[in-house]
């Protein structure tokens, strides 16, 4: 699907007239796109930021006080779901990194897009990024340290 957005010279040419480009978070070609065109881009998250990209955006993401989204675990974790948590996070980044990363950057090099720079760094470089839900709502607890309710 990527190939052929980037190939379709028409769509690009059209879409060098606007100054911003709005990108779903799970469209991973909304990145390459405003490489492309040279354009900033807004990233809309439509979960909480506890997904495994989170780290590729720049966000805080504090795994031993809430739980990877799908994991099933409560807020209040035990030691070992914590534990348990976060070799799944270093388990499933490592297999973004070889199979997803790697694609992305083969595909950054073939069309030719800023190819001295990772494919996560331009993931990372929105100009903006829009969660439209917060792990404080769907975790009450417990409070991160130094997180003060008023």
């Amino acid at each position: 699907m990527c190939e052929c957005l980037l190939n379709n010279s028409v769509l690009l040419q059209e879409l060098k007239n606007f100054y911003l480009l709005v990108v779903d978070s799970h469209a991973s070609c909304g990145v390459l796109l405003s490489e492309v065109l040279n354009i900033p881009n807004v990233m809309v998250v439509t979960g909480s930021p506890n997904d495994i990209l989170t780290a590729y955006r720049k966000a805080p993401l504090p795994l031993s006080y809430v739980p990877l989204r799908g994991s099933g675990f409560p807020s209040n974790m035990t030691f070992i779901q914590r534990v348990r948590t976060l070799v799944d996070y270093c388990f499933i980044r490592l297999l973004m990194d070889l199979l997803f990363i790697r694609t992305m950057d083969d595909m950054k090099v073939k069309f030719n897009i800023n190819p001295e720079r990772s494919y996560s760094e331009s993931f990372s470089d929105s100009a903006l990024v829009l969660y439209l839900a917060d792990f404080g709502l769907e975790f009450p607890q417990p409070l991160l340290p130094g997180w003060l309710i008023t």
